[in-house]
Order: structure tokens, then C-alpha cells, then sequence
């Protein structure tokens, strides 16, 4: 995951690249980027593992999933007490960015300027409908709330993602944050699966992994990981978690 500026960190991922598409004049309410059908290049490497993906078998079907819809707040901070992490999270927008993987111009979700912090997707351009800046969703608001972290390459250093892929069924996430009342609320999530060895150099595994999220995901979790391609500074593939809003609290 490589994002604009990021070329002075030399252990971060690379670009999270996906075809984004909003309804004209809608703000995006999840699950889905669609993928491109752009064929890409790839550069030469050791075959990819298939992607492992794990869910909930107590998941609701689509239909009936129940929709718990809270004050929808502006993101600062990430607690994920299983796996250690306590991460600020500020907000960042999707752009045009070159991706290594593919030798191509992609529209990509934003991430961190660093290993530290999280980035919320805020939203960005959707040039098929030519629209400037379309609005995604904020944790606890309808739709999904997305984001995104490094990881550190190989697991050398601290990353916030480094352990994302260890995460369980069941355990929890909590995301603090501001509604417009200005009232600070901290919204607790819960894993209900994930995926792992997405590949990045196909720019439609990323898209088709949140728009396949399972039923009455509320937040996605998107991390690089796995093997490393030291041309490019970048690892190979993508974790992405999942998990349920379960309750909202007044801090």
C-alpha cells in the first residue's frame, strides 16, 4: 500500500488500488468498489497462495440482517485489544495513484503517511461519473466505514496491521470518535471473518473482497501482508477483516 508521499518510507506497502464507483450524486453506502476487468502486468515472482477466507457461520442472510444504525462519527482512534493495537486514525481521500503491481494508473483508497496510524476513507473522485468527491461512510453510519494501515515489510518493525490476520471470530474492535453533536462516542465492532492473500496484482481481488463482505459488515479493516517483492518495496497481497457494529457508548 503505497500512497501519495509515502516514497520516504522505505518499509511500507503498496498501493490499494481499486475501481471505485459511486452512484452520481450518492454518497457511497458499501459494500462495493467494482473491480476493474483492466488486464494488468505483473512482475515475476513465486506462485500466489489461494486466498484463505474465513466468516461467521451465525451470520444473518443479506435479507435479514438487521441494521443498527448509531450516530455516525468522525474517526480518531483504533483499539483492537487482542492484537495490541491503539492507533490514531485520521481521514484521507482516494486518488489516482501509479501501482507498482500493475504499471498502471489506479484509483486507490488512501492510507497512512507512516507505520503508526490508520487512515479512514473519507471518499474521492469517481471519474466515470465525474464527480470530484463522493462521500463514503463513517463508522456507525449506514453503509461501510473502511480502514486502512501499513504493516511492516516481512514483520520487521512495528506496523499497526502487522497481526491483522490473527484476528478471531468474536473479537473485538473499538473505534472512538466525534458525532456533529460534538458528543465523543467509542463504537465497539466484532469480527465476523476475513480474507487473506489477496492479490495485489490483480486490482480486482482488493474490490471484490469488500463487495462480497458478509452479511451486516459494518467496518472492513484492510491491511498489506504476506511475502515481500523487494523491487518494489512492497509485499504481495492484502488482508482484509471484517466485522459487526455491537454497541455505542458515551465516553
Amino acid at each position: 500500500m503505497t500512497g501519495t508521499g509515502l516514497a520516504l518510507a522505505a518499509a511500507v506497502c503498496a498501493v490499494l488500488a481499486v475501481s471505485i464507483r459511486q452512484p452520481a450524486g450518492q454518497p457511497y453506502a458499501g459494500p462495493a468498489p467494482r473491480p476493474s476487468a483492466t488486464p494488468t502486468h505483473v512482475t515475476s515472482r513465486t506462485a500466489s497462495p489461494s486466498p484463505v477466507t474465513e466468516t461467521s457461520r451465525t451470520s444473518v442472510t443479506a435479507s435479514s440482517a438487521p441494521v443498527n444504525i448509531v450516530s455516525p462519527i468522525l474517526p480518531a482512534h483504533l483499539r483492537i485489544p487482542a492484537i495490541g493495537v491503539s492507533a490514531a486514525v485520521a481521514p484521507g481521500k482516494s486518488a489516482v495513484e501509479y501501482d507498482p503491481h500493475t504499471g498502471q494508473q489506479s484509483l486507490a483508497f488512501p492510507v497512512p503517511p507512516n507505520l503508526e496510524d490508520v487512515t479512514w476513507w473519507q471518499g474521492g473522485p469517481n471519474p466515470s461519473e465525474h464527480i470530484t468527491f463522493a462521500p463514503a461512510p463513517k463508522p456507525g453510519g449506514q453503509g461501510i466505514a473502511i480502514l486502512t494501515m501499513h504493516s511492516s515489510l516481512g514483520g520487521v518493525g512495528y506496523g499497526v496491521g502487522n497481526h491483522l490476520g490473527q484476528l478471531r471470530l468474536g473479537q473485538l474492535i473499538n473505534v472512538t470518535g466525534w458525532d456533529t453533536g460534538a458528543h465523543q462516542l467509542r463504537l465497539t465492532f466484532a469480527v465476523i471473518g476475513k480474507q487473506q492473500h489477496l492479490d495485489k496484482a490483480n486490482p480486482g481481488a482488493l474490490s471484490a473482497a469488500i463487495r462480497q463482505a458478509p452479511a451486516g459488515t459494518r467496518l472492513v479493516l484492510v491491511t498489506c501482508s504476506g511475502s515481500v517483492n523487494y523491487t518494489i518495496s512492497s509485499s504481495n497481497f492484502n488482508t482484509v477483516v471484517y466485522a459487526t457494529l455491537k454497541s455505542s457508548a458515551r465516553v
